[in-house]
């Protein structure tokens, strides 16, 4: 009996199908619909093509078009809008345009209604817009089509007035400050070489090299000159005091010096002593040694030998006083060509580093006049564009109307409506009458068990550099909202060990809010800094913690990584790259000095109002040095990640600092 009486569910459910459609039908009446189609000036690119007419359909049904389509058409008075920057109206009311105020119930409710008699499509991969109207009369129809396209027309050249004036007013200020900048790099040229005034900017070196090789060949001949000066003192000296004159020391004395054998005095000496003894040996023939005439001759021979001794003694004294003098005026005339040599090579150092200086400084302002001219024409041709009639979007053909939603509809919802009361009224006599038990299902263990703010981001990839200088990221606004000002340490984690570029895309987007940022390189062999912006490793965070005073040159600006790489035109329009700086973690081959990386980072909080360290949780002894100081941490990591052992014992790490710790994780 009880299945009986559920069979008649099924009749029941299909009555009732029938009957809401059809008194829907009734209650609405007859309406007449009306299209225009609106050719939208979009991307060439397909992908960018999709999300720009996404966005301008979004665009042509917000609230703020639908509220001036009922202010056209007298639902609302002009005092009701809660938004007056409608371009018609903005032109007559410019003087007394009020503040933003909210609308009233009554204005939302009208709103809502012609939102709903409104529709905006969008076909695929077309760049038309298709605006739909429906009312209860074909005139009504057609004029509430024309007046939402034409108000989105309308709205949309507006707002490209109000694009070029901002993307003006900004350009001039970025051009007041280039020229100062300007201002102050040539005024920096000219206090440079008032403080060398002997430096000359077009000087070469060229001329001190070459007259430095010229002074090292004279030096050369010199010391060859002196060495040969010296060796013949010494044979002097060994010759000065003979033991005995015999005719081997005679051939000596020929052999060095002609010139004293050829003294007639000593000539004259030689002669007698070899004719004394030709006539000793004559006597050695007839006599023996002890005969009076061998003795006396020998005397004799003893007499001129020490006669002789002494005048090739007090010759050779001379020629030694000679070679000596020589020798003293050669090493002076030495000494004079190294001084020279001495001064030559100062000379070359100093004007290299004058050179040095004053190209760095040279080419910034050099830089900033290139800078300075590219926005003076991008000023020209924004100033141009508003001189233009906006050609934004147009109107293809006129209104036109489309079939009506009559009897064929209402019947056709008729008989879907009863389809689906007979299924439904099947499917619930097929349900058994018997309660179904549930069971307690326990908590997922999720996020929440972490006791860390956590925010899980769709849209960020793990390595891909997602801001621009064309838009803001939603989700990079964001991760930037978790993090205070200041120093914050970027933790990447990865059971792979691959590195996440999110600390890139926050430093990017804060220096595109005009903060003051440097992206510091905490993990070493990171080549991205190099891949992205063209920076030299060395010096890095290494160098500077072993020598702070390399500061100045470790640290680099984007605008001079960049200049020269991509168009000036594009640099110019990269808007706040000017607050972005760059220090890499140096060479790989150091470790980073822990007790000087303190005051490094000091002296960086004091220049820069943001200070971005990007490391990895791979690097433990660098993070339990760091976390201290930081002022945030952010922990990155992939979704399916949250729960594993290895990301709950980096939490557990953090220790105290978890109170000032946020995670993100990408999906």
């Amino acid at each position: 009996m009880r299945r009986d009486k559920r069979i008649l569910i099924i009749p029941l459910f299909f009555i009732l199908g029938l009957l809401i459609p059809a008194l829907l039908g009734i209650k609405v009446g007859r309406s007449y619909r009306a299209r225009v189609d609106v050719r939208v000036k979009a991307p060439s690119d397909p992908r960018s093509m999709e999300i720009f007419m996404k966005n301008e359909a979004e665009f042509a049904g917000s609230y703020a078009v639908m509220e001036r389509i009922a202010y056209k058409l007298g639902l609302i008075e002009e005092d009701e809008l809660s938004l007056r920057h409608e371009s018609e109206f903005y032109s007559r009311s410019r003087d007394k345009n009020p503040p933003d105020k909210r609308s009233t119930e009554q204005v939302r409710r009208i709103v809502e209604s012609i939102r709903k008699r409104i529709e905006v499509e969008n076909p695929p991969k077309t760049n038309l817009l298709l605006f739909t109207a429906a009312a209860k009369t074909k005139a009504q129809a057609l004029k509430l089509a024309q007046i939402a396209a034409q108000q989105y027309i309308g709205e949309r050249a507006f707002l490209e007035r109000e694009n070029l004036e901002e993307g003006i007013r900004f350009i001039l200020s970025e051009l007041k400050a280039k020229e100062k900048e300007l201002e102050e790099a040539r005024r920096e040229v000219s206090d440079y070489l008032k403080r060398h005034p002997d430096f000359v900017p077009s000087s070469d070196v060229r001329s001190i090299s070459k007259a430095m090789a010229r002074y090292s060949g004279e030096l050369e001949e010199i010391n060859i000159e002196i060495n040969s000066r010296r060796r013949e003192l010494q044979v002097v000296k060994s010759l000065i005091q003979p033991t005995e004159i015999t005719p081997q020391y005679i051939v000596r004395i020929s052999s060095f010096s002609m010139r004293l054998i050829s003294d007639p005095i000593i000539s004259t000496l030689i002669e007698e002593m070899r004719r004394l003894r030709s006539e000793r040996a004559k006597l050695l023939r007839r006599y023996t040694e002890i005969h009076p005439k061998v003795k006396e001759n020998q005397a004799r021979i003893e007499k001129i030998s020490s006669r002789l001794a002494e005048e090739i003694k007090t010759k050779l004294k001379a020629d030694m006083d000679e070679i000596s003098a020589e020798i003293s005026d050669l090493e002076g005339r030495r000494e004079a060509i190294q001084r020279k040599i001495a001064a030559a090579r100062r000379r070359i150092s100093r004007l290299s580093r004058l050179q040095g200086e004053y190209a760095l400084i040279e080419s910034k302002a050099r830089s900033l006049s290139e800078l300075r001219s590219m926005l003076r024409g991008k000023l020209e041709e924004y100033k141009l564009k508003t001189l233009e009639k906006p050609d934004i979007a147009a109107i293809v053909e006129p209104a036109r109307l489309l079939s009506p939603l009559g009897v064929t509809n209402r019947l056709r919802n008729m008989a879907i409506g009863g389809l689906i009361g007979l299924f439904i009224g099947i499917i619930l006599t097929m349900i058994p009458s018997r309660r179904v038990s549930r069971k307690a299902i326990p908590p997922e263990v999720g996020v929440e068990e972490i006791q860390i703010p956590t925010l899980i981001v769709p849209n960020l990839e793990w390595d891909e550099l997602v801001i621009s200088y064309a838009d803001e990221h939603e989700d990079m606004r964001a991760v930037d909202a978790l993090l205070p000002k200041g120093l914050n340490l970027i933790l990447g984690y990865s059971p792979d060990g691959r590195r996440t570029s999110l600390g890139f895309n926050l430093a990017i987007y804060r220096a595109r809010k005009g903060i003051r940022t440097i992206l510091v390189g905490f993990a070493p062999q990171d080549e991205r800094l190099s891949r992205l912006f063209g920076v030299e490793e060395v010096p890095g965070l290494t160098d500077v913690s072993h020598d702070p005073d390399l500061i100045p040159q470790a640290i680099r600006t984007a605008t001079d990584m960049l200049f020269g790489m991509i168009e000036v035109e594009t640099l110019a329009n990269a808007h706040g790259i000017d607050y972005l700086s760059l220090l890499p973690y140096g060479s790989a081959d150091r470790k980073i000095n822990m007790e000087n990386l303190e005051k490094v980072l000091s002296d960086l909080r004091g220049w820069y109002e943001s200070v971005i360290l990007d490391c990895t949780s791979a690097l433990p002894d660098q993070i339990d040095g760091i976390r201290s100081p930081a002022d945030g941490i952010l922990i990155v990591c992939h979704v399916s990640e949250l729960r594993s052992r290895g990301f709950g014992s980096l939490i557990e790490t953090l220790g105290e600092e978890r109170s000032k710790s946020v995670v993100v994780a990408l999906r």
